[in-house]
């Protein structure tokens, strides 16, 4: 399974190739493309974790929508005073699907092997 942990608008979520998910809303426009900062990667067993941010890994995300969240509601009351209010407001948020998540060094530098060169020896 491959996912990835990325930092975008002040919070941190674990994301898949195709995931969908809001954040607080963000200044692009819908369609436009982002790519925000990668903390962490694991691809199967492979796990690299940034120092603080991997740049050799990209995750491509799209705004998909801006819309208003479900309402917050508070409410006060003072005791004895028949005094009550409910408070409440609606949050600004932004849809996002990640299009894929991309390595940048597809694959590892191995150092080469040496070979070891058996000498013989005459008798």
């Amino acid at each position: 399974m491959k996912f990835a942990v990325i930092s975008l608008a002040g919070s941190q979520y674990q994301v898949e190739e195709g995931t969908v998910f809001s954040t607080s809303r963000l200044p692009q426009k819908q369609g436009e493309k982002i790519t925000p900062t990668v903390l962490l990667f694991q691809d199967g067993e492979k796990l690299a974790i940034g120092q603080p941010e991997l740049k050799d890994i990209q995750v491509n995300i799209e705004i998909v929508e801006h819309h208003r969240g479900s309402k917050i509601r508070a409410a006060t009351y003072k005791a004895k005073s028949k005094n009550r209010r409910v408070k409440g407001f609606k949050p600004s948020l932004t849809k996002l699907k990640v299009i894929s998540i991309k390595n940048q060094e597809l694959k590892e530098k191995e150092k080469p092997k040496k070979e070891e060169k058996i000498k013989k020896t005459k008798k």
